[in-house]
């Protein structure tokens, strides 16, 4: 039996072979992603896209909310992992960063709380496997390398 870390805001299946521990990121895959219950409100509803956007431009937008508000704290589970078989539906694809910057403009900023996460996030920031905790033996281990939750600073995006 294994505990999610108390820090853990998500617990994921990285894409492809597993770790061989227990590990954390800022950013990883969603589609084999559980979130916790209260971590939610920070993490949904997803962005607003502009016109013909990738969707990866959504999911770049979760990456800087994790990285501002809950940093490190997508857990891998050690020793699984999933792969995405391309069966899935047809979807304008690519990282276009003038584009993911101003979705998180016009989706998270907010002129009047001075909140203006990520403003010169940069290429590496929208892949997976930002901010990596290192592999850790125990849940426990790896608990106390996640960051406390951000959660005061990050009151506009709930």
């Amino acid at each position: 039996q294994v505990h999610v870390p108390e820090k853990a805001s998500v617990v994921t299946l990285p894409n492809g072979a597993g770790t061989a521990g227990f590990a954390g990121f800022s950013s990883t895959d969603a589609m084999f992603a559980a979130f916790k219950r209260d971590r939610v409100p920070y993490l949904l509803p997803h962005v607003n896209l502009q016109e013909g956007s990738s969707e990866w431009t959504s999911q770049a937008s979760l990456f800087c909310a994790m990285e501002t508000c809950m940093k490190s704290s997508a857990v891998l589970v050690p020793f699984v992992g999933g792969i995405n078989p391309a069966l899935t539906r047809e979807f304008i694809r690519g990282y276009n960063l003038g584009q993911i910057r101003q979705t998180i403009a016009v989706n998270y900023h907010d002129e009047q709380a001075g909140f203006f996460p990520c403003q010169g996030i940069n290429p590496r920031e929208v892949m997976q496997g930002f901010d990596p905790t290192g592999v850790f033996g125990t849940v426990e281990e790896l608990n106390d390398h996640i960051p406390t939750p951000e959660y005061e600073l990050c009151q506009p995006m709930k």
